[in-house]
């Protein structure tokens, strides 16, 4: 979920509560928000991913994981051979 469709997600929340503007949500809304999108940050562009190979979201977005993939086997054959040699 990106930082935008959140912030679409709580303003349709405020416009089907006219005139209710819910403390937690008003006093808080923009720092929720800033939050919100660092969190989506984080899980898009720098948390590893099983489900993908242990590559992130933006890996994948920007195209071609198999050279991500394939260097990382590169630099894991190389170690090995450091350790046996």
């Amino acid at each position: 979920m990106r930082a935008q469709e959140i912030a679409e997600i709580v303003a349709t929340a405020l416009e089907k509560l006219p005139g209710k503007k819910p403390r937690i949500v008003w006093d808080n809304f923009y720092q929720a928000r800033e939050l919100l999108a660092d969190w989506v940050r984080y899980y898009n562009e720098e948390r590893l991913h099983s489900a993908l190979k242990y590559l992130r979201p933006v890996d994948y977005d920007r195209g071609n994981p198999e050279v991500l993939l394939a260097e990382r086997r590169r630099k894991l054959r190389e170690a090995a051979a450091r350790r046996r040699g």
